[in-house]
């Protein structure tokens, strides 16, 4: 039977296999950081981004930009695609290469 490791709720964003302690510490946009042992339990956890505990935010903004950016990137450089020129060759390539009868 296979173990689902479930682990954060966003984008992990740094693993560290600590060789020492034979454990895995795991770093997440979720704000949370989790201890592993070698059986895929959690072992350990450490909260961040709580005004009540350590006063530290995750500012997201940067992130969701940089993606955004990649996104527009992609559709432009989609859209520089001469398509129907694309689908007129392969069709002239397909009648010239079908055998004769």
């Amino acid at each position: 039977m296979m173990m689902r490791w479930i682990a954060h709720t966003d984008c992990i964003n740094w693993i560290s296999y600590v060789s020492e302690l034979d454990c895995v510490a795991s770093c997440s946009f979720d704000c949370n950081v989790y201890i592993w042992n070698s059986d895929c339990q959690k072992i350990g956890s450490l909260v961040l981004g709580t005004e009540k505990l350590w006063k530290i935010n995750i500012d997201k903004k940067e992130r969701n930009d940089d993606e955004r950016k990649e996104a527009v990137d992609m559709l432009e450089s989609v859209a520089d695609i001469e398509y129907e020129r694309m689908f007129i060759k392969q069709k002239k390539d397909a009648v010239k290469d079908r055998p004769l009868i």
